[in-house]
């Protein structure tokens, strides 16, 4: 890492400790007034997300892995993104919508590094190394949210299974089993099964 990419990354970690509350708030109005996740999500969770990100991020960018490699290997940071993406999920948020989310911090983050720094290099810099961070970031997002979304329909595919193939006990070893439709591979496994 260049002296000049370390010294960005320094301003970054610092306005992050210094403007915390102020980059979490911006980070939720930039959401709610962009309105790309509907009605989804309340301000409580986004604040309470806001406030798990910016922790993660700070405690990422203290640690020594190299920026490339932060969102995939700082546990807290991946979890934190992984969380986030996987609760959108579950509450039907567009998939665009949870990973645009995650860029929004980028705004966030460098209207404060601004305010710490009038150095137009290290302002670039910084914008650099924020942007190559958060799209990392927005990466992970979108793919935890694709398959956080498959598990669910895989689930929910098994519990229509399930119900599509109901084994009643009428007398002692005398089952009913209506069906409607073929009686595929699966359905006679859930049948064997019940």
């Amino acid at each position: 890492m260049s002296s000049a990419e370390a010294a960005a990354r320094r301003r970054i970690s610092s306005a992050l400790r210094a403007e915390a509350d102020d980059i979490a708030d911006r980070w939720v109005q930039l959401q709610l007034d962009r309105g790309a996740l509907g009605k989804q999500v309340s301000e409580v969770e986004l604040r309470e997300e806001a406030d798990d990100l910016v922790a993660a991020l700070t405690s990422g960018l203290d640690s020594d892995i190299p920026v490339e490699n932060l969102v995939a290997t700082h546990q807290e940071l991946r979890q934190a993104v992984s969380e986030l993406s996987l609760r959108r999920a579950r509450a039907g948020a567009p998939p665009t919508g949870t990973s645009l989310a995650v860029l929004y911090l980028k705004e966030a983050l460098l209207e404060a590094v601004q305010r710490q720094t009038r150095d137009g290099d290290e302002l670039f810099t910084s914008a650099l190394l924020v942007n190559r961070l958060l799209d990392t970031a927005g990466a992970l997002s979108f793919e935890t949210y694709v398959e956080g979304r498959e598990e669910i329909i895989r689930r929910q595919s098994r519990q229509l299974l399930e119900v599509s193939t109901p084994v009643v006990r009428l007398w002692r070893h005398v089952l009913a089993v209506p069906l409607i439709g073929t009686l595929d591979t699966a359905r006679t496994q859930v049948v064997m099964e019940n």
